[in-house]
């Protein structure tokens, strides 16, 4: 089941794409705190990339488009939303890879750090 997740213009978003339906699960949420959660989603297959289309709450609708490489996120909201930070367009990017002894390291910014003491 790929997940991805991405930042940017205040958002954290996170899709997941479940393989049995191909539709998709979105998580969005704002630094102000406002949150959209949709646990499924139909997604349609475009020249773009994946574009679903759900509604919040108060009944503001919402597209998203996962980019085809995977790397950005586009949302489009009907009206201005604080769930985009009281706009009605955002876009948020995958973070780069680091790559560690094994393998690759996803970095999304929001895993807590401590140094590290090595003994040798």
């Amino acid at each position: 089941m790929p997940k991805y997740e991405f930042r940017g213009d205040g958002l954290s978003v996170r899709v997941t794409q479940p393989s049995r339906d191909g539709g998709i699960s979105l998580y969005i949420e704002h630094e102000s705190g406002a949150a959209l959660i949709v646990p499924s989603a139909d997604a349609v297959a475009t020249q773009d990339g994946l574009r679903a289309r759900v509604s919040g709450f108060d009944g503001t609708s919402f597209e998203v488009v996962l980019g085809a490489d995977h790397q950005r996120v586009e949302i489009t909201a009907s009206t201005p939303s604080p769930i985009l930070g009281g706009r009605a367009e955002a876009i948020a990017t995958r973070r780069t890879d680091l790559e560690g002894p094994r393998g690759p390291i996803r970095v999304t910014g929001d895993e807590s750090t401590m140094p590290i003491d090595v003994d040798e």
